[in-house]
């Protein structure tokens, strides 16, 4: 195995690392090169490697280099991982720890091969260097290797960045050799390419394995449910942060709330808004989405250590899914700290929150914060006003991450870890603006002489392309990924009872960009009455 991964090293180092040190024609050939894999090199045949005389021995590189064996929790395809630079011995420099098993989402990634490997090292003392995985074909569970494809995980942008053009292989009797430059370290990790794009909707006709292979299911440690068979209200008394609640809520005036099917609350005290955010956190998920809370004064929580209404875990779902309506009163001093989702509620899913003020928020949430929601799903939220200041790495303002929310009339004066995020009120929409004003808005739209919004010329540049239309600024429609858009296709989908939302009509391109859905297109405005006649 040493004599081979050496092989696998100096292959790596021959295509990547050590030919970046020279600027001249013939290091250039050097790293577009045949790999000596093609001939099962042996490491003794090796005489020059990119302006270097020799390499007197096989232990030279390996100790100049930072290495480890890996695949011990489960996932073995990845079994050694390598790191060299041609200007720095990295020996004790850079550290790898196995995640598989670990870290819930990147061993849930889809088209996973072997485990993700988190590489670490001071980016002001190690400037980068050559990565290698070696990966056992035994162990590929029928993925070609020419599917194999390496990402890195943006922890700043939380998004997976593909790393197609820059996944390197070499190949040896048993084993291969995957390899790139990097320059930042973070989690890396391998994907049928294949399995990963086509989730996302690219459509691809291969599917990366094997002819005739039949995929053999891949144990997800994280499927092994230790909670199996206890109630809502164990686990989140056993797995979440229960803050004051359960010291504060009046469990007989809770009792008295609920009914067969629902529960409705109608608060005045802490106390009672304490007993209704411990129903929320335990309610049987039959009966999560009946619930109505109505404010009946306003609340002071100064004092009160607030875990957030609402949660949700690698096995319950137990988001707030009913309807909180604020009667224009006011929730003062809020105050959350959380390691996870950080908001008054935990996270909301198709619900309704309307006629609130939250103000003089303190939200600190280990991955998102917001005043209100740290993570929504197409719930709606109407007159709304928040303040404060929320913290995290990945602070919203009233909202944090959210897919297809409705928002009406709601404003907020809100400090996400320093900043306003431009007035916007989720850090999704804050995100959008960011990627939309630096990727544009580079494809054309047009309307034809048959009432078809077509374009041009895309077919091949996205992997997940969507037709967006709105009226007066709100969702109506979101699908169909050809270049042009059927007006009865959308009539059809948006029309209640044969009646169409009243308004103005805006089309548009949507794409996946650098983790976002973002519009990549302009603005077509169209006369949906006058088509519809």
């Amino acid at each position: 195995m040493y004599k081979k991964l050496t092989a696998m090293i100096l292959a790596a180092v021959t295509a990547l690392g050590m030919a970046a040190c020279n600027n001249d024609d013939s290091s250039s050939k050097a790293k577009t090169k045949s790999s000596p894999f093609g001939k099962i090199m042996n490491i003794d045949e090796e005489s020059s490697v990119s302006g270097q005389d020799s390499i007197s021995s096989e232990k030279s590189i390996i100790e100049t280099g930072a290495y480890a064996r890996v695949g011990n929790n489960g996932a073995a395809a990845v079994y050694e991982v390598y790191m060299y630079s041609p200007d720095e011995p990295l020996d004790g420099k850079v550290t790898f720890r196995d995640l598989y098993g670990v870290h819930v989402l990147h061993t849930g990634v889809v088209g996973l091969v072997g485990a993700p490997i988190e590489v670490d090292y001071d980016s002001d003392e190690v400037k980068g260097g050559t990565l290698l995985f070696g990966v056992l074909k035994s162990e590929l569970n029928g993925v070609r290797p020419d599917a194999l494809m390496f990402m890195w995980y943006d922890e700043e942008n939380q998004n997976y960045v593909e790393l197609e053009q820059d996944t390197h292989m070499d190949e040896l009797d048993d084993s291969l050799a995957l390899y790139l430059p990097i320059d930042k370290p973070g989690v890396y990790l391998l994907v049928n390419k294949y399995a990963w794009l086509n989730a996302w909707g690219a459509g691809l006709d291969d599917n990366g394995l094997e002819e005739g292979y039949v995929q053999k299911p891949v144990e997800n440690p994280f499927d092994k449910n230790e909670n199996e068979g206890l109630s809502n209200e164990a686990r989140w008394k056993k797995d979440v942060y229960t803050g004051d609640i359960i010291e504060l809520a009046d469990m007989d005036y809770m009792n008295s709330c609920i009914k067969d099917s629902s529960a409705e609350f109608n608060v005045s005290t802490v106390q009672q808004l304490a007993a209704a955010c411990y129903y929320v956190n335990c309610c049987d998920d039959d009966k999560c989405s009946g619930i109505t809370i109505n404010l009946m004064a306003d609340i002071d929580l100064s004092g009160v250590d607030w875990a957030p209404m609402g949660w949700d875990s690698q096995d319950t779902d137990n988001r707030f899914q009913g309807v909180f309506n604020g009667n224009g009163h006011t929730i003062s001093n809020l105050k959350v700290d959380v390691g996870g989702f950080a908001g008054f509620f935990g996270g909301t899913l198709y619900c309704t929150v309307k006629d609130l003020n939250i103000v003089n928020a303190d939200i600190k949430g280990g991955r998102n914060a917001a005043v209100l929601s740290p993570q929504d799903v197409r719930s709606l939220f109407s007159d709304i006003y928040v303040s404060g200041v929320t913290t995290s790495n990945e602070a919203g303002t009233m909202l944090g991450d959210e897919a297809a929310a409705k928002v009406l009339n709601c404003k907020q004066e809100v400090l996400a870890n320093g900043s306003d995020l431009d007035g916007e009120l989720s850090f999704t929409s804050y995100n959008k603006k960011l990627i939309t004003d630096k990727f544009g808005r580079p494809e054309k739209i047009y309307l034809d002489g048959d009432y078809v919004v077509r374009a041009s010329g895309i077919e091949n540049k996205y992997s997940n392309m969507q037709w967006y239309v709105e009226v007066d600024g709100n969702r109506v429609y979101e699908g169909d990924n050809s270049e042009r858009l059927s007006i009865d296709k959308v009539l059809a989908n948006i029309a209640v009872n044969n009646t169409l939302p009243q308004g103005k009509y805006v089309v548009s391109l949507n794409a996946f960009v650098d983790g976002e859905y973002i519009r990549i297109s302009n603005d077509l405005e169209i006369d949906i009455y006058k088509y519809a006649e």
